[in-house]
């Protein structure tokens, strides 16, 4: 959140840039149509994304806020086959304040495999600060696609054993708006 005593927005339009990095899961699927997803926020549908190959792609977009909470959401669109699409460093920062992120954990960092012993794995109800009804979180690299840039770092699949939404909810200082 941030704090009334660093912003004065006086009737100002807030506008934040959404990004994140996305591929087609390659390991295991047939194509990359079984990666499709869509962004929503505050329940609208931003971008549809349709992958047709399986490179690792950065996505940027404008998103405008309102006060109080702000949904952020990732669906898995596709054939629900447990192949989707993975997404990692999500930011949603302001024009307003600099570099500061208003995502929590959207590196998927939480919880830690190294701590089970794993490579991947599924959490039932979500993971740190993303609601989902059975989340999976895995190495990007070594698990879904070897494009990734870095075989250590976590990102979360689309598709664990069914199409999932994955929620964070972005709280906004209401004294923005005043």
């Amino acid at each position: 959140m941030i704090s009334c005593d660093v912003n004065n927005f006086n009737g100002q339009t807030l506008k934040f840039k959404l990004e994140f990095d996305y591929a087609a899961r390659a390991n295991g699927c047939n194509s990359p149509v079984d990666s499709w997803s869509n962004v929503l926020w505050n329940n609208v549908v931003i971008a549809s994304l349709t992958p047709n190959d399986y490179s690792v792609y950065h996505a940027s977009y404008w998103v405008q806020v309102k006060p109080g909470n702000n949904l952020l959401q990732f669906d898995g669109a596709s054939h629900s086959n447990s192949f989707g699409m993975n997404i990692d460093n999500v930011k949603v920062t302001s024009i307003y304040s600099g570099s500061s992120n208003l995502v929590k954990n959207g590196n998927f960092e939480a919880p830690n495999l190294a701590f089970y012993g794993v490579n991947w794995k599924y959490f039932p109800g979500g993971i740190p600060y993303w609601q989902a009804v059975k989340a999976e979180v895995g190495k990007c690299k070594l698990v879904y696609n070897s494009n990734w840039p870095l075989s250590t770092g976590q990102c979360i699949e689309l598709d664990s054993t069914s199409n999932q939404r994955y929620t964070q909810v972005i709280t906004v200082s209401q004294c923005q708006f005043t």
